[in-house]
């Protein structure tokens, strides 16, 4: 890494913060006063660092102590500038600060929103556990305070108490960036430094700072921009005693949810400091208060898979049934802003708004066995996709680009890498639904150790300055407004270069929708160099010049590709050639045996005495669409793994398999008509039970009198309620296109 800093660093933040750590000082015993600051910054709807303690009983009640280093993680948190600087202005006022506002935050490491406190909770806590954090902030504003015993026993006594670990460093760093080193995670993989961080000591710390300063210079600032300019992800050092199984946790399904839509959302939290994201139906009251300090709402993506989870910083919920306006409109997405409903449908009414403020990526795909039902609340329920699942994770998660000081909980599949069968470059494909990214997650994940698998979307505005390396504008000054262009890389430069210097592991880079992107655009000159026998270390390796940075670049032999590919978008016979002689294909098809149903053997009940086979209704369908279309544009069994009862069935029908085939067909009713069963014979005779009903419009009733030129016209539309026979009848009766 360079350790050139770029002059246009203006680090203004120091004055400010170093101001408002000394005027914290007084308050060790106003500690009340910090709480109903962070309270009144809570009223202003700022997010802020949770006030809510939990007795061993789980009981809530409001907190009644703060330490300053919680207190400065009010504005250090994963939340955006915007809210940052909203926040400590309210501080500048409240303090009397001199200092101007900052206009960056460069270099500064963040906590994790969730675990913001650096003492326990309060049956974790001892009674001197406050002072002590206290005394190290009192200790810290001398003139050498790593050479005042005073300090060092302070240092010392502070790591003893829960919930404190490397992140005292960070702490103290937050407020003399001048003269502390913060040793959270990535500074420690920077520098190369293995010791766990609660057995730090004040010595040790001392000739760690000793040693950076004399090899990396005094300028930890810079130092630390350097370790954090790839993106700010909350340190994960920190442990409060109180592991996030205890809490109360809601589940949201979210069928097919994409790292496409994953990553838009992302985007709209990065420009707007938060998205509101809606939910048809409320919050049940009984534990809206359990949910105040905010949550972690886990997205049920199908079958009962968690990949994503949101942080939820605030909530907005009502029972009516004509909806609510979101209450945060500049958070909103355009086509919902100021309506409270996004349809006439039911379905699609904005009952509950949430404020979420950081999507996390889960490094491992888990299940429901990972959740207890709350209290008052059945297993069964937890899935419903018309009601939140209100629930306590019984196990600790690990999420992408959160270090952990912890030891792994959850063995890899095998001890590096995938079988020794498994291609370089491997590409699954087929139908929707049939688990292609879900088996990217899951157990192609598995093959790979923590932090060795990145993943991208391709898309038809994705390039090479994207995947590669590129030139991208920076605003080097506020206000002059004056611009820099630098080389950036992207993530499969990124990728190569970690893989390069750990040849002991196997790494993977994951692609998901691989077809939708345009590949001579995105590889460029790279297609040649992913072939195994042109890799670094290989008989044939190959090396090339990049075109912006003019660096020699190789693959390394150690780094797999493995990309998923929607059939139903583009055969393998209409893929670039270049993309397909270069990877294996492996195909995944619709397996109806993967069905659960209510109790596993792939049945659900009609609401009416009777029971539906949805193994039986997946292949019937599947049977159709290959005869009038082909088996690229089957469905996949996971449009169903989520089906429980009718009633979801008769919501999957509606709005997501009908949508399909409509997609599919380019609109002829006629022939999703025949796939459903819905007409018969060759007079095309309606069946008594459609899910696609259809009128027949002749050009007298239209027009009032007849027109030669002119023929009746079939009008179809979704029946309004689907019956369990309309549904039965398409495995049941016999092939109404004979």
């Amino acid at each position: 890494m360079s350790e050139t800093i770029p002059r246009a660093l203006s680090f203004d933040w120091h004055p400010f913060y170093r101001e408002l750590a000394e005027k914290l000082i007084p308050y060790r015993a106003r500690q009340s006063d910090l709480l109903a600051i962070l309270e009144k910054l809570r009223a202003r709807d700022l997010p802020v660092t949770p006030t809510m303690d939990i007795d061993e009983s789980g009981k809530k009640f409001p907190l009644e102590v703060m330490d300053p280093f919680t207190f400065f993680g009010c504005f250090n948190r994963g939340i955006t500038k915007k809210f940052r600087l909203e926040i400590l202005a309210v501080l500048k006022s409240e303090f009397e600060i001199e200092a101007p506002l900052p206009t960056d935050f460069q270099g500064i490491p963040i906590l994790n929103n969730q675990k913001s406190w650096f003492f326990g909770r309060s049956f974790k806590r001892k009674p001197d556990d406050i002072d002590r954090l206290w005394e190290v902030h009192a200790h810290a504003f001398g003139p050498d305070p790593l050479s005042a015993p005073a300090f060092c026993q302070a240092f010392d006594r502070a790591m003893e108490v829960k919930g404190v670990s490397a992140n005292l460093t960070v702490g103290l760093f937050w407020m003399r960036p001048d003269y502390f080193l913060n040793l959270d995670s990535r500074m420690r993989d920077y520098l190369g430094i293995k010791s766990a961080p609660k057995l730090l000591k004040l010595s040790e710390y001392r000739e760690i700072v000793q040693k950076v300063r004399s090899q990396h210079g005094p300028d930890f600032p810079g130092l630390s921009h350097r370790v954090w300019e790839g993106g700010q992800a909350p340190i994960e050092d920190e442990d409060d005693g109180d592991p996030e199984e205890k809490r109360l946790v809601l589940i949201g399904t979210w069928r097919g949810v994409s790292p496409a839509e994953i990553q838009r959302i992302r985007k709209a939290i990065e420009e707007r400091g938060g998205y509101a994201n809606w939910w048809s139906f409320p919050i049940r009251v009984e534990f809206a208060p359990d949910l105040q300090d905010g949550f972690h709402l886990y997205l049920n993506s199908g079958g009962g898979i968690f990949q994503y989870r949101f942080w939820v910083e605030s909530f907005r919920t009502s029972k009516g049934n004509d909806g609510m306006i979101s209450p945060w409109p500049e958070m909103t997405d355009d086509s919902d802003r100021g309506k409270s409903r996004a349809s006439a449908s039911n379905a699609e009414v904005f009952k509950t708004w949430l404020r979420v403020t950081s999507v996390e990526e889960l490094e491992k795909p888990i299940t429901l066995d990972w959740f207890d039902p709350a209290p008052g609340i059945k297993r069964q329920s937890l899935l419903n996709p018309s009601s939140f699942g209100y629930a306590v994770l019984t196990k600790r998660v690990n999420v992408v680009g959160h270090a952990s000081t912890e030891p792994d909980q959850y063995p890899e599949t095998t001890l590096d890498g995938p079988p020794s069968d498994f291609a370089l470059n491997t590409i699954f494909y087929g139908p929707p639904g049939t688990g292609k990214t879900y088996r990217l997650l899951t157990e192609c994940r598995g093959y790979f150790g923590q932090g060795r698998v990145r993943m991208v979307t391709f898309h038809q505005s994705y390039g090479y300055e994207d995947f590669v390396e590129g030139i991208r504008p920076e605003v080097v000054g506020a206000s002059s407004g004056a611009i820099r262009y630098e080389i950036r890389h992207g993530v499969f430069r990124r990728i190569c270069a970690e893989a390069a210097k750990d040849q002991g592991h196997k790494y993977a880079l994951f692609i998901d929708e691989i077809n939708r992107g345009n590949i001579s655009k995105i590889f460029g000159e790279l297609i040649s160099l992913i072939e195994e026998d042109k890799r670094i270390g290989s008989s044939n390796a190959m090396t090339v010049e990049l075109p912006y940075s003019g660096d020699a670049f190789g693959v390394p032999s150690n780094l797999y590709i493995i990309g998923t590919m929607n059939s139903a978008d583009r055969s393998i016979a209409l893929l670039d050639i270049a993309l397909r002689r270069r990877f294996e294909f492996i195909e995944l098809l619709p397996e109806t045996s993967l069905i659960q149903g209510e109790d596993g053997n792939g049945s659900i009940p009609d609401g009416a005495g009777g029971r539906i086979d949805l193994r039986l209704l997946l292949s019937k369908i599947n049977e159709r669409i290959e005869f009038l279309f082909d088996s690229d544009h089957s469905i996949g069994h996971a449009y169903l793994m989520d089906v429980r009862d009718f009633g979801s069935l008769a919501n999957v029908m509606r709005n997501r398999i009908v949508p399909l085939l409509q997609e599919y067909f380019y609109g002829d009713w006629d022939k999703i008509q025949l796939v459903f069963g819905d007409i018969q014979g060759r007079d095309k005779k309606p069946h008594p039970e459609q899910i696609v009903t259809h009128v027949v419009r002749t050009p007298k009733a239209t027009f009032g009198t007849e027109h030669e030129a002119l023929e009746s016209r079939r009008s179809h539309e979704v029946a309004e309620v689907i019956s369990p026979g309309a549904i039965r009848k398409i495995y049941a009766d016999s092939d109404p296109a004979t």
